[in-house]
């Protein structure tokens, strides 16, 4: 007796439902965190920005007589901006994270408006590993992932371990290099 061992053919026309109790659950996901040090460069940038701020005050207060009675308001409004942009950044700090999936890599971000941005490895054109002189001092670097069809990166993880940028890196490359030896045969 033979057996028949060939699959019944996939009609490609079929459109079949996929119930939603059937999708994978993104929030069974572990994110990586982003380093701690990243929360120290957007605290002491903001920094910098409003001590300009509050130099450029000063300096009207000196210029223009009339400002003068306004002066403690408007230093109090910029210190009060800066206390409240400084407490937004802690909160949304721990909101931050990224994820490595066989197929692609997820990121994070958000703590009012959360996002999340998933990008999939065979639609990765080219990554890219920056390092500016305030991420040097604190040991940072983010990785930028470029897809087909644009100029800027498609995402952007900030916050990384140097060792860190390398690795997910070159993880990614070797994906894509096995998909595309996958597709030529």
């Amino acid at each position: 007796m033979e057996t028949n061992n060939e699959q019944a053919p996939v009609n490609i026309h079929s459109n079949e439902q996929i119930l939603l109790s059937d999708l994978p659950k993104l929030d069974h996901i572990v994110y990586e965190p982003i380093q701690k040090p990243l929360l120290y460069v957007n605290l002491l940038v903001t920094s910098m920005v409003f001590l300009m701020a509050m130099l450029g005050l000063v300096i009207l207060n000196f210029m223009v007589e009339e400002l003068r009675r306004f002066m403690w308001l408007m230093l109090a409004g910029n210190i009060f901006l800066f206390g409240l942009i400084a407490w937004f950044e802690i909160k949304s700090f721990n909101y931050r994270g990224f994820a490595i999936r066989n197929h692609d890599i997820l990121y994070k971000y958000g703590w009012l408006w959360r996002s999340l941005i998933v990008v999939p490895f065979n639609r990765i054109q080219h990554l890219e590993i920056n390092q500016g002189p305030i991420d040097r001092m604190f040991d940072l670097a983010s990785l930028q992932l470029f897809t087909a069809g644009g100029s800027s990166s498609d995402l952007e993880i900030t916050g990384l371990s140097p060792t860190q940028a390398a690795d997910i890196k070159a993880f990614i490359m070797q994906k894509n290099s096995s998909i595309e030896t996958d597709e030529s045969e």
